[in-house]
């Protein structure tokens, strides 16, 4: 059992009856498969995680299944299968202190239940993602898919986009990359604003997205009263306070999420970042000048 090094208002967590398996340490229910290239850790609770609803053994991926509440689904004999910790990435984090052997996979995917890409194309998005030297990245978003991020929405290229930012409902790092920012992934138990700090640590490095697998989001996010925003306000957790407090101190004001051109050498991805964020923000500077300049000329 380890303890999280979160902050927190109070000491006792009266958590809501459908997240009753959060807590501040994780433990394990159940030992599964220790070898394989890949790893897949899914956060999740009664249902069974959609990437999961075609499953068949794959001798490359090991599977961890994370719970916030008791699952009502059949584990596969080689699963992991835990509970506890405040969040995905918390919970992975406390997962990987307490089974440092754990981090010996090439690449590491961290699922949300309700994403749904086919099991077989998740493995070969793996495997491509392996093969092609990325650091960070997802599949395409479908287009009829909930996302705040046009950009991440399918294209018709069939292969891989560089981009400054990856969403945190399904990132794959390489062994690499998440060993440069695991020590984060306690820092906002909301998840919101993690993406900023990855990039702050990996802008170096390959973060993309390939257009030939898609993944599936059907459940849009609501901050007024989906269960695990009513969870985080038992905490005292702001996931905009989070958010501000990750993006000011990983990229500061001028950074902008974005899709990196082709021709675009990735040695000056972050030039081309900072560039274009500068760009944007006088942009809109001027377009708020221009509306005041407006309203005082109607007011004669």
């Amino acid at each position: 059992m380890i303890a999280s090094t979160d902050y927190f208002p109070n000491n006792d967590m009266n958590l809501p009856a459908d997240l009753n398996l959060n807590s501040r340490t994780v433990s394990v229910e159940k030992i599964g498969k220790k070898t394989g290239r890949f790893l897949l850790f899914i956060r999740c609770g009664q249902k069974c995680p959609l990437c999961l609803t075609d499953y068949f053994y794959d001798n490359d991926i090991v599977i961890v299944i994370s719970q916030y509440q008791p699952i009502e689904f059949t584990v596969h004999e080689n699963f992991w299968l835990i509970k506890g910790g405040l969040s995905k990435f918390d919970s992975a984090r406390l997962f990987f202190l307490e089974f440092p052997d754990m981090l010996h996979f090439e690449s590491f995917a961290f699922f949300d239940p309700d994403v749904g890409i086919s099991f077989y194309d998740l493995g070969a998005l793996l495997r491509a993602g392996c093969s092609d030297g990325k650091t960070l990245y997802q599949g395409a978003v479908a287009s009829d898919s909930s996302t705040y991020w046009e950009f991440l929405k399918s294209k018709q290229t069939n292969t891989w986009r560089e981009v400054s930012f990856v969403e945190v409902m399904a990132p794959i790092f390489s062994k690499e990359g998440l060993l440069a920012v695991i020590d984060c992934f306690s820092d906002s138990t909301s998840t919101w604003g993690l993406e900023y700090y990855w990039y702050s640590k990996l802008k170096n490095f390959s973060m993309a997205v390939n257009d030939r697998f898609l993944i599936r989001h059907d459940s849009p996010v609501d901050i007024t009263d989906g269960p695990f925003y009513r969870y985080l306000s038992t905490l005292g957790i702001d996931p905009f306070f989070e958010l501000k407090k990750l993006k000011d101190a990983s990229v500061g004001n001028y950074f902008v999420e974005c899709e990196i051109p082709k021709i675009m050498p990735l040695v000056y991805k972050k030039y081309y970042v900072l560039v274009l964020a500068y760009y944007v923000r006088h942009v809109e500077k001027l377009r708020h000048y221009f509306l005041r300049l407006l309203v005082r000329m109607k007011r004669g």
